[in-house]
């Protein structure tokens, strides 16, 4: 086939057509949310940079430059500010186990206590974490222990509050299972207008227990029970004077 004059003439005189032409690029569009976490505002999110805050709801609380960039931390699996995880982000050199120094990077969690050990020497992220905790006393990383967990040493300690306030009462009665009083606790009870004692005792006429009401029925403490005031018997003086009773 000839070649045609015409087309050569009009490629030498065209250098536009000598290329093909590539097809226009649609850029993506920017995303704006707002969100509440990590601080009330509006995000924007822009194709290969990611999300930053552009506008704070309320600037008097949290005075920032804008735009802040944001980060996804894969060890809290929250968007945080760039700012505050590098912060949190640290890389030392700490001893293992086996006594051996090795560089790891370190993350701090919220109650700003507990670090973890998230990535390994080599930089990469390495689960399960383990804890570590600055020593007060070498101010050195050292791994954490129980006494050294905010969320462990508060639940002890109202653990134990608890237990104090459900075992005894002002008279020493359990007030999970309202059972006698302890031997200790009868020391000192106060009495009633009767010379009987309002709490563990009874009332001496229509009431008694095993410590209180003698085999012979008789119900008079008079004879070592004041009319008012305060009783105090210790435990072997009581008992003594129970057995008294039990043998008239």
């Amino acid at each position: 086939m000839a070649p045609n004059p015409y087309l050569w003439a009009k490629y030498l005189f065209s250098p536009t057509q000598w290329t093909t032409q590539p097809a226009p690029v649609q850029r993506a569009s920017r995303t704006e949310e707002h969100w509440d976490f990590p601080i009330p505002g509006t995000y924007r999110h822009t194709p290969g940079r990611g999300w930053a805050l552009i506008v704070i709801d309320d600037p008097e609380t949290h005075k920032l430059e804008l735009p802040q960039p944001i980060t996804y931390s894969k060890v809290t699996h929250v968007y945080m500010l760039q700012s505050e995880y590098k912060l949190r982000r640290r890389h030392v050199f700490i001893t293992g186990k086996d006594g051996v120094e090795r560089e790891a990077g370190l993350f701090l969690l919220d109650d700003n206590v507990t670090w973890v050990k998230a990535w390994n020497d080599m930089g990469k992220l390495q689960a399960p974490f383990e804890r570590w905790v600055i020593d007060a006393g070498s101010k050195e990383f050292r791994p954490m222990v129980y006494g050294d967990d905010p969320d462990w040493v508060s639940r002890k300690s109202s653990r134990a509050a608890s237990l104090r306030a459900s075992t005894t009462s002002d008279h020493g009665l359990c007030r999970s299972c309202g059972s006698s009083p302890r031997a200790g606790s009868l020391a000192e009870v106060k009495t009633n207008s009767t010379g009987f004692a309002d709490s563990g005792l009874g009332s001496g006429q229509d009431t008694g227990s095993a410590l209180t009401t003698p085999k012979n029925g008789n119900t008079s403490l008079q004879s070592f029970v004041p009319e008012k005031g305060v009783l105090r018997l210790s435990a072997a003086e009581l008992s003594r004077r129970l057995t008294e009773l039990e043998g008239e």
